[in-house]
Order: C-alpha cells, then sequence, then structure tokens
C-alpha cells in the first residue's frame, strides 16, 4: 500500500490478503442491526473458511448443477484474539461480552424442498479476559452457507473491510469490490443486502422516500469508500416507466469504479501473477525434473506429485531457476524421488509461510 493514500485507515496487525464470500450468505445472512464489532466477527469467520478451501478450482463448482463444496468440517470451535476484531476502540470487559452475547443471539437460516435448518454465528462464546482469546463454535452449515458459490461470490480485501467504519460501508463494499459492470437492485433488495429495515425512509402512506435514502445511506456510503477503498460507485436512479423522468423509482443501478491507488500493492502483483498460464511454468517446470533430474514420467504422473509440481508452480518465486540451482545441486544420486518431492513440498510450504509474515 502507497505510504499516505488513505485517511483515517486504523492499523490492523494481521496481514491482508484477498478473500470471498459467496453471494447466497449476503443474501440470507439478515445483517439488520448488527453492530460493526459483530460483522467484523462474521469477517474473520470468512477468513478462517478461506483459509480451508485455498487450492480449489472455482470453475468446477460456480454454476447451476453443479456440486458443493466439500470441505469436511462439522461444528468447530473457532478461536480469534480481541485485538483482531475490536481494534480502534477502547472496550471494556463488558463491551466485549455484551456484542459476543449479541452475536449468539443472531442466526441465518436457508429453506429448500428437502430440509430446513437454522445455526447460529456464534454458540456457547467464551472470552479470556487476561489474555483476549475468543472462543466459540460454528455450525457447519455457516460454513456451508459461506461457500454456497452456485451462484456467484464477491471477492474483497480483509483490511480494507475490517477497517470501513460502518455496517453498510462493509456490505456495500463486499458487493462492489472486482465487479466491473454495472448492477441493478430494487429497493427492497439494496435494503435487506444493506441490512436497512424495509420500512425505512417511507412515507405515511408507504412510499419510499428516494430522496431520503440517498441521503442516509447511499451518499455516506459513497463518501467512506472515495476516502479510503479500490471501489467506489456512482448511482442512477432505475423507473418503473424508463422513458418518463417523473416515473416511480423502483431501483437504482450502480456502477462501480475501480481506485488502484487504495489497492494493496503486494495483493495486486500476487493477482497478476496469478493470471499468467501456469500451464506452460509447469510444463517446463515437469520437463525440468524428467531430463536433468532423471525422474521417470510414471513417477512425475502420479496424482500427489503433480499436485505438488502445480502447487510449487504457483508458489515458489522462479521455480525453475530454483530447481536448477539450489535443488540439482543437492539431488545426488544417493536421494531418491521421494527426497525430490518432500524437498519442493517443503520449499512450498516455507514460501506460503514467509508471505503470511
Amino acid at each position: 500500500m502507497k505510504k499516505g493514500t488513505k485517511k483515517n485507515f486504523p492499523i490492523i496487525a494481521t496481514p491482508n490478503k484477498d478473500l470471498f464470500v459467496a453471494h447466497e450468505f449476503l443474501k440470507y445472512a439478515k445483517l439488520t442491526n448488527m453492530s460493526i464489532h459483530e460483522l467484523r466477527i462474521i469477517i474473520r469467520l470468512i477468513e478462517l473458511c478461506n483459509k480451508e478451501l485455498t487450492g480449489i478450482l472455482w470453475r468446477e463448482y460456480v454454476g447451476e448443477g453443479k456440486p458443493k463444496i466439500e470441505h469436511g468440517l462439522f461444528d468447530v470451535t473457532v478461536t480469534l484474539y480481541a485485538q483482531d476484531v475490536f481494534f480502534g476502540s477502547n472496550l471494556k470487559h463488558k463491551d466485549v461480552i455484551d456484542i459476543l452475547d449479541s452475536l449468539s443471539n443472531r442466526s441465518i437460516s436457508h429453506e429448500s424442498p428437502e430440509e430446513w435448518w437454522k445455526v447460529s454465528f456464534c454458540s456457547n462464546p467464551r472470552y479470556k479476559k487476561n489474555t483476549g482469546v475468543i472462543r466459540f463454535a460454528v455450525g457447519n452449515e455457516l460454513w456451508d452457507m459461506f461457500t454456497a458459490v452456485a451462484h456467484g461470490v464477491h471477492e474483497f480485501e480483509l483490511n480494507t473491510c475490517l477497517s470501513l467504519p460502518s455496517v453498510t460501508s462493509m456490505t456495500f463494499y463486499i458487493l462492489i469490490s472486482k465487479q466491473s459492470c454495472p448492477i441493478s437492485y430494487r429497493i427492497e433488495t439494496l435494503k435487506k443486502l444493506l441490512g436497512v429495515e424495509p420500512d425505512a425512509y417511507k412515507d405515511k402512506k408507504g412510499n419510499d422516500r428516494i430522496d431520503n435514502f440517498e441521503k442516509a445511506i447511499l451518499k455516506p456510503i459513497k463518501a467512506t469508500l472515495d476516502n479510503c477503498s479500490p471501489y467506489t460507485f456512482e448511482w442512477e436512479k432505475q423507473r418503473l416507466n424508463p422513458k418518463n423522468p417523473h416515473s416511480k423509482v423502483i431501483g437504482f443501478l450502480i456502477t462501480p469504479i475501480y481506485q488502484p491507488k487504495f489497492r494493496d500493492e503486494w495483493l495486486a502483483k500476487k493477482e497478476a501473477l496469478s493470471k499468467i498460464d501456469l500451464r506452460f511454468l509447469e510444463t517446463e517446470a515437469r520437463n525440468c525434473l524428467f531430463n536433468e533430474f532423471g525422474i521417470p514420467k510414471k513417477d512425475l504422473n502420479y496424482p500427489k506429485n503433480k499436485e505438488k509440481i502445480l502447487e510449487a508452480t504457483k508458489t515458489i518465486p522462479n521455480f525453475l531457476q530454483w530447481l536448477r540451482e539450489d535443488l540439482l545441486p543437492r539431488a545426488d544420486e544417493d536421494k531418491g524421488v521421494g527426497w525430490i518431492f518432500n524437498a519442493i513440498e517443503n520449499e512450498t510450504k516455507d514460501c506460503k509461510e514467509q508471505k503470511e509474515l
């Protein structure tokens, strides 16, 4: 991140990263009246869920008729640190307890032709006052909802989202982040997604006061995102009769605007590198291992070894150079195929840990 570009941006000690969350979660989450600290806890849950799904190929899951991601989790105990959620505030122990108590009383539910279920965002919470450690249980259904990607996902920067000053700005940022095309929202849909009460900003007859909604919701969110977010937006009113400028407003056309000066530079470089065709680099690495290391093709084609080569290609900087200049001199005749692939796996692990620092 370039110094001096973000104003009033709180310091977040944990590494920044790009995350995703399923649109289905935002659709059913019911963020109405949720505090900013409660939503920050949920964002941290999304971060933990993303860690479980590293390496997932989205094209195999996104779209109608595609399978659900099987992440193998059951009810799990989540551990968070208070300073990673309650930064920028001087909350007392009682405040933290009240926030956890409130979140434990919130839930998300879903119904299909086959079943209905309801799960709490935070079950059996525990707060260790002298250590700042927070622990609670999370149901498997919530992780499933985070990853219900068949109808699309929203990608966003962790630290940008955490730093925003309100639930509505955090949610709106997630909705528009990395979106390149205008998005049409009916008023009632936008209210639901942003956690705004359905009857808010209406007159006595039940008609939407569009000017009040724009003044109270859209304008403050835009002012916040303009000042610190990689994505901000413009909007246009959508009318029942588009040809009549006095026709009833039924929604808004939201046009995302990319602000590269606020994009995390390291994440931007990582994203650009990920778009390079890895098949070429992987093929070159396999050729090197075959021709220069003498590894038989049957070993190169072994599924676990293929996975290690692909992961190393994506993770180890200048992987081919590392193979030839570092690993090859150490791979003498006494070192077998297993040793070589263990060395590749260990280097991949070390590189991942360095990126997290």
